[in-house]
C-alpha cells in the first residue's frame, strides 16, 4: 500500500505540476512580487519532493539506511535530469559517487531555501540562491513536461 502511495503521489504530472508551482513562486520573490495564494503547498510540496529525492541519493551513496527507505527513485532521476540539462552534473569521465553526492548537497540547499523562505525569513543572499533554485524547479519542470507528453521534446537534426 505504501509503495503505491509513494509511485502514484510523485507520478510524472503532478511532479511536474509541483515543479511549475515552485518554479512560479522563486520567480515572485526575486522580482519582488506579493506571494501567491499556494504559497505555502508549493513551497511543502517542494520540500516534500527535494525530501524525497535526498533519501533515494542516500540510499545510492550508501549514506542512508535503506532498510527504512520506501519511497521511489523517480525524484532523484528526475533531479539527475534536470542537473544534467542544467550542465551541473559533471562530465561521464568523472567520478559518479561524487556526481551524486554533489547533486545531492545542491538538492539539500535547495530544500533548506524553501524552508527558510516558508519561514518568511529572507537571507541577505536569497535572491541568488533562489535564482540557482529558479533556474533548477524551470528545467525539471521542462523535464517533467517531456516525461509526460513526449510530443513536447525537440531533437536535434542534421543541417540541410
Amino acid at each position: 500500500m505504501t509503495d503505491n502511495f509513494m509511485v502514484e503521489r510523485w507520478n510524472v504530472i503532478d511532479s511536474a505540476a509541483m515543479a511549475v508551482s515552485v518554479e512560479g513562486l522563486l520567480y515572485r520573490i526575486i522580482h519582488d512580487r506579493p506571494r501567491p495564494y499556494d504559497f505555502e503547498d508549493a513551497l511543502d510540496r517542494g520540500i516534500d519532493f527535494l525530501q524525497e529525492a535526498g533519501n533515494a541519493g542516500a540510499i545510492i551513496c550508501g549514506t542512508g539506511e535503506s532498510s527504512g527507505f520506501t519511497g521511489t527513485l523517480s525524484a532523484l532521476s528526475w533531479s539527475m535530469d534536470a542537473c544534467i540539462e542544467i550542465g551541473f552534473a559533471p562530465k561521464e569521465s568523472e567520478n559518479r559517487d561524487d556526481a551524486y553526492k554533489d547533486v545531492l548537497s545542491t538538492l539539500k540547499e535547495y530544500k533548506l531555501l524553501l524552508e527558510t523562505i516558508k519561514k518568511f525569513e529572507t537571507p541577505k543572499d536569497i535572491k541568488q540562491k533562489a535564482q540557482n533554485a529558479h533556474d533548477f524547479f524551470r528545467t525539471l519542470s521542462d523535464v517533467l513536461m517531456k516525461q509526460a507528453d513526449p510530443t513536447t521534446t525537440t531533437y536535434s537534426h542534421e543541417a540541410r
